[in-house]
């Protein structure tokens, strides 16, 4: 095991670093989000993981290499900035455990190699039961397991890292709904370890790595991830279960039902998680899998239920809709199955009639929900019909109330990402003489969009690009949305639809 170095950031530090990039806006911003890394491929055999979503790692490190390279020649040595702006690592696809003396032994060693020490025999007795199903849970130490896990997944994506921060750049990981565990102080550690151990050096991994708990003003342009404005994937109160210990991190309640659903789902039909809307994962799966499907729904009815016993009653409606759209699909299959052996089978007892007709009744009754939520929601849309949907507006007024007070600014960018949809709106601000935008930097995963069918099992690779510009009052950002295209090996601009009212 590659020695980390004798480098370790403490929280003051990290909060520094943090705040020396927001007095000295870097000349150029790369910000990536949403690459939702998981277990990766099997070095040995070379297979991928049926829960993986990212297979991206040399398209990435060709996106990084261009840059690097492209930096160099412009003739401006003043590093630039890449940011990954959350949901880079999902640690909720990661349900590997360890499980021989040998997996032990090695996460003894990473743990030992970040400085912090604990014996075999309490690793293995930390383990519980329900871990060995669905994952370990999100204390420092086990975190760092499942971290390991994806960078032994995706060691080329990491030595890209590496190259970057080693060629004298800067890094920022900004905190997502995926990756709430970056809160862990131990955990940034060994994510600067991990590029020590891909080629950076121990100076760079410390100087270089910043890391952001919510978001951050670089000039005219507010950053973050976006997830705080959605019920399902926000986090209220203290991020750790416990403050006084800071032993696990609260999770956003979308994150149990990945862990204990959409996992066990995504182990039967890759990339499901990532179809829109997810009335199509539960049709789809029902349609390919029906006996499976109802095993792993009540398999993990307990613990989501459980979990959304304490959420807002919006979202606990919101989720019971999800299951109704999930059984409805049994009570049509069982109801046409019924009432075609009564047809045939006519002159049947009293008793077969009757479970006749309640099961047509359910048939009908399933079919009707599932119609009836559709017409509501789009009734509802269309009684109340606003250029902007509410994630975007609650995004930007938070973004432009962040830039307020600057008011030398010609222009002003709030950056999110979050939704996996690219994005770029001109926002209602009459405080900026220039126009303010809302920018979406969309996902590097493959898309399924009902509303983009030539999108379907796509992978875009977009990013947004600031340049640092003087103008009369100083200096400012001007954007650019672009996508890398790794078939040619260049950046091209992305072609983003406009939107219809939501």
């Amino acid at each position: 095991m590659a020695d980390a170095g004798c480098h370790t950031t403490t929280e003051d530090e990290d909060l520094q670093q943090l705040a020396a990039l927001e007095a000295n806006p870097p000349r150029a911003v790369l910000i990536c989000s949403d690459l939702h890394l998981g277990p990766g491929y099997d070095p040995t055999t070379g297979q991928v993981d049926r829960t993986e979503n990212f297979v991206q790692d040399a398209p990435f490190s060709r996106f990084v290499s261009h840059h690097i390279d492209a930096l160099a020649d412009g003739g401006d040595d003043r590093p630039a900035l890449l940011i990954l702006n959350g949901d880079i690592v999902d640690f909720t696809r990661i349900t590997n455990v360890p499980r021989l003396e040998d997996d032990f032994k090695h996460w003894k060693a990473i743990l030992a190699d970040i400085g912090f020490d604990k014996s075999i025999e309490k690793l293995k007795e930390s383990i519980k039961r329900k871990e060995r199903w669905y994952g370990l849970r999100s204390h420092n130490y086990k975190v760092v397991w499942k971290f390991d896990h994806v960078v032994r997944g995706h060691p080329v994506f990491f030595e890209a890292l590496a190259r970057w921060v080693s060629a004298g750049h800067q890094l920022l990981y900004v905190k997502g709904n995926h990756d709430v565990e970056i809160e862990h102080p131990l955990l940034r550690r060994a994510f600067r370890a991990a590029l020590v151990r891909a080629g950076a050096t121990p100076e760079d991994a410390h100087a270089r790595v910043a890391f952001s708990m919510d978001g951050l003003r670089l000039a005219n342009a507010w950053i973050e991830h976006g997830h705080q404005f959605e019920d399902m994937t926000k986090v209220e109160g203290n991020p750790f279960l416990d403050k006084k210990r800071k032993e696990e991190i609260r999770q956003p309640l979308g994150n149990f039902v990945n862990r204990y659903l959409l996992n066990p789902i995504e182990h039967v039909q890759p990339f499901l998680n990532n179809i829109k809307p997810v009335q199509g994962v539960v049709f789809k799966l029902l349609r390919h899998h029906p006996v499976r499907s109802l095993s792993i729904l009540f398999g993990a009815s307990f613990f989501v239920s459980k979990t959304l016993a304490m959420a807002r009653v919006g979202t606990f409606l919101a989720f019971l809709l999800f299951l109704l759209f999930f059984l409805g699909g049994w009570f049509v299959a069982i109801g046409l199955v019924v009432v075609l052996v009564d047809f045939i089978t006519s002159g049947l007892s009293e008793f077969s009639m009757s479970l006749a007709r309640w099961t047509a009744i359910a048939f009908v009754g399933a079919v009707g929900i599932s119609l009836g939520v559709s017409a509501i929601k789009e009734l509802i849309a269309r009684m109340n019909r606003k250029l902007m949907s509410p994630y975007v507006e609650d995004c930007s007024k938070k973004g432009l109330a962040q830039l307020a007070k600057y008011t030398n600014y010609t222009q002003k960018y709030v950056i999110v990402g979050h939704t996996h949809e690219q994005d770029s709106r001109r926002l209602p601000d009459n405080a900026a003489p220039g126009p303010s935008m809302y920018l979406n930097t969309g996902t590097w995963i493959p898309l399924w969009s009902d509303d983009r069918p030539d999108l379907h099992g796509k992978s875009l690779r977009p990013f947004v690009r600031l340049d640092l510009t003087t103008l009369d009052k100083g200096v400012e950002y001007r954007h650019a949305h672009q996508q890398w295209n790794d078939e040619r090996g260049v950046t091209e601009p992305s072609i983003i639809f406009s939107h219809a009212p939501q």
